[in-house]
C-alpha cells in the first residue's frame, strides 16, 4: 500500500482486500505501536479473529524480519529515486516490490526469491497449530480457531 499516509482505516481495507484474496486471515499480526496499528478501529477489526502482538516501544529487534526488510527497502527503492508524485511512487515501489518477491534471492529461504519458496512452502499451517498462542497475542480463542476463513 502506498500513501502518502496511513489511517487504521485504510489499513484494515488493505488487510481484507489480502485476506480475501489469500481465502484467510493471519493468525497473529506482529506490530510495532504506530497510530494505524495502535488504534481503536485496529482493536475492534481483530477483534477475537486475529491476534495483534505489539511489540514494546523502543526494542524494534522484537520484529528483526520487519526491521530488516525495512531497511533493505529504503536503501533498494527509496533512497535511491526521488518521487514526484504519489502515482510515480506507486509504480516504482510497485517495481521494487516485484523484484523483491520474484527475482531477488533470500540467504533465508535458500537463496530462493519468495515468491518461489512460498509456492512450495506447505508447513505454514502445522507449525503455527504445533507452537501454540504467541506470548503476549491480545485476542481471544486458540491459533487453530483463528486460522480459519473469517466469516
Amino acid at each position: 500500500m502506498v500513501e502518502r499516509s496511513i489511517t487504521g482505516e485504510h489499513l484494515i481495507a488493505e488487510l481484507d482486500r489480502l485476506a480475501g484474496q489469500r481465502g484467510t486471515y493471519p493468525a497473529v499480526l506482529r506490530c510495532d505501536n504506530g497510530p494505524e496499528l495502535a488504534c481503536s478501529a485496529m482493536t475492534d477489526w481483530a477483534a477475537g479473529q486475529v491476534g495483534l502482538h505489539f511489540i514494546p516501544p523502543g526494542e524494534p529487534w522484537r520484529n528483526g524480519y520487519i526491521e530488516s526488510f525495512n531497511s533493505r527497502i529504503r536503501d533498494e527503492c527509496l533512497n535511491i529515486n526521488s518521487f514526484w508524485s504519489l502515482a510515480q511512487a506507486r509504480v516504482v515501489i510497485s517495481d521494487c516490490k516485484h523484484e523483491y518477491n520474484h527475482h531477488r534471492r533470500h540467504s533465508s529461504l535458500g537463496y530462493q526469491p519468495p515468491a518461489r519458496y512460498a509456492a512450495t512452502c506447505t508447513h505454514q499451517l502445522t507449525t503455527l497449530v504445533r507452537c501454540g498462542p504467541v506470548h503476549g497475542v491480545r485476542s481471544s480463542g486458540s491459533v487453530r480457531s483463528q486460522l480459519l476463513p473469517r466469516r
